[in-house]
């Protein structure tokens, strides 16, 4: 079941950055870091995009999210780009697999 959650909507976004061996999503809120591996699909397609860069989420604000158990976590940009994680449990490789941290409300979400 696909679930609607709220926790980095209404964000800008600043950076998508790789971290060693994991990535994060700077915004001006919250750091999401993106340990699982995730795809990016560009408006209007059902499959992931090979051909994309980090450019084209900058200055992006977060419009929706959502969750669906053991299958992903999804955010989608004002420009139609989707961020879409995976919640596999064959895909984690530590105890976590998207960390959210809003240090400014004291608040932190692990997937």
């Amino acid at each position: 079941m696909i679930q609607s959650v709220d926790f980095l909507t209404g964000a800008v976004v600043q950076e998508l950055r790789p971290v060693c061996d994991y990535w994060q999503l700077v915004t001006d809120g919250p750091i999401v870091s993106l340990y699982n591996p995730f795809q990016v699909f560009l408006p209007h397609q059902e499959q992931p995009s090979h051909h994309w860069d980090c450019g084209m989420v900058e200055g992006q604000t977060v419009v929706s999210e959502c969750c669906e158990e053991d299958a992903y976590y999804q955010i989608t940009l004002g420009n139609g780009v989707r961020l879409q994680i995976s919640l596999r449990p064959e895909d984690y490789t530590g105890p976590e697999g998207v960390y959210i941290l809003n240090s400014n409300a004291g608040l932190f979400l692990v997937f």
